[in-house]
């Protein structure tokens, strides 16, 4: 009887160990610093066909604004898995809650999911994994793009810190710093307040 059962607790270590070598860590991250007015309390979810398009939330611990999960995708042996995904946003405004999707825009590296299970709103991203890839395989990219150089949306504005008009919402330098080594006070006046008090206003223009 004993050397019946070697044999078969063998067998069920085989495949054990076979079963697991076919399960590929896959770690997704998608990095969302370029999104304008998110709001606060952002949380990011992903679905996948593998999870049975069911929601999983991505993990920020660090505060970077790049989310990551990683999933396990069954893999057969010499054959690609074709693993498709989709992330979504959620984000406090205010008093309202705002969801985000993907797919605002028309990118090569979104797709219609409806044929594939996917019931949600937005759109899917595709990747064929192949049976063999590396421990640490990881996939980045940029919230509704297809690139990994996330560029936030453009907001014009003076972004020098020493101007008098200096913006610190702005990223896109439109010419209008006002040098303060330049401006010219050209009035001031008193003005009384609710309760009395003298204040100066003063008015400045550059030369």
């Amino acid at each position: 009887m004993k050397k019946f059962l070697i044999p078969f607790l063998f067998l069920i270590s085989t495949f054990t160990l076979s079963a697991q070598a076919f399960m590929t860590p896959i770690t997704l991250r998608v990095d969302i610093n370029q999104l304008a007015g998110v709001g606060i309390n952002t949380h990011i979810s992903v679905s996948s066909n593998v999870m049975s398009w069911s929601s999983t939330p991505m993990d920020d611990s660090d505060g970077d604004g790049i989310y990551e999960k990683t999933i396990y995708v069954g893999s057969a042996a010499g054959q690609e898995t074709e693993f498709l995904y989709a992330f979504q946003l959620q984000t406090s405004v205010g008093m309202l809650i705002k969801m985000m999707y993907e797919g605002s825009e028309i990118n090569e590296c979104l797709y219609d999911g409806s044929d594939d299970g996917y019931g949600g709103f937005g759109k899917v991203r595709k990747l064929l994994v192949p049976s063999q890839i590396p421990s640490d395989f990881i996939v980045s990219t940029c919230w509704d793009e297809c690139t990994t150089t996330c560029e936030p949306d453009p907001i014009p504005g003076c972004i020098d810190p020493s101007a008098l008009n200096y913006n610190e919402e702005a990223n896109t330098d439109d010419g209008s710093c006002v040098d303060i080594g330049n401006a010219v006070l050209v009035s001031a006046q008193d003005i009384y307040g609710v309760h009395g008090e003298c204040a100066d206003v003063w008015n400045i223009s550059t030369p």
